[in-house]
């Protein structure tokens, strides 16, 4: 488990790598990439995890407990009051060790079923961004909640 320290920030190198250790445990030997997508927002998030095989087949797996719990810490604390949160990140590692994070904070995160505008707007009153950074989507989904 990553701690934080004295002024709440997390190691983000830290929590990758605890995450990491994690969905390596998670998946079978013989991988070689492991693809781990998380989306959330304050209230719901949802992941999938996947292992590469050296002829490109992808197979699906359980996502840890550990991943889930330090992604939703990890997002909290990257949080930025101009810029928001993120709301998908996408963690690649490869069979060498080397790896890729991206976070995503413009595009709607693929939730199925789609999540409402309540939940958006939830996640917009805890994590609000200015203006410039709110994606016409997000607007779109908060007058609906607004709405509603």
């Amino acid at each position: 488990m990553v701690q934080e320290d004295s002024l709440g920030r997390l190691d983000q190198a830290a929590v990758l790598q605890v995450v990491g250790r994690a969905l390596v445990d998670a998946v079978p030997a013989g991988w070689h990439r492991i693809r781990f997508e998380f989306r959330g927002t304050v209230q719901i998030d949802g992941a999938l995890l996947e292992s590469i095989a050296a002829d490109g087949t992808a197979t699906r797996h359980s996502v840890p407990k550990t991943a889930m719990r330090e992604f939703d810490k990890l997002r909290a604390a990257m949080y930025q009051p101009d810029t928001g949160a993120w709301f998908t990140a996408r963690y690649s590692i490869e069979r060498t060790g080397d790896y890729t994070i991206e976070f995503d904070y413009d595009n709607e995160p693929d939730f199925t079923p789609r999540l409402t505008a309540g939940a958006y707007a939830l996640d917009f009153q805890h994590y609000p961004r200015d203006e410039q950074h709110t994606p016409e989507w997000l607007r779109d989904r908060l007058r609906e909640a607004q709405a509603d």
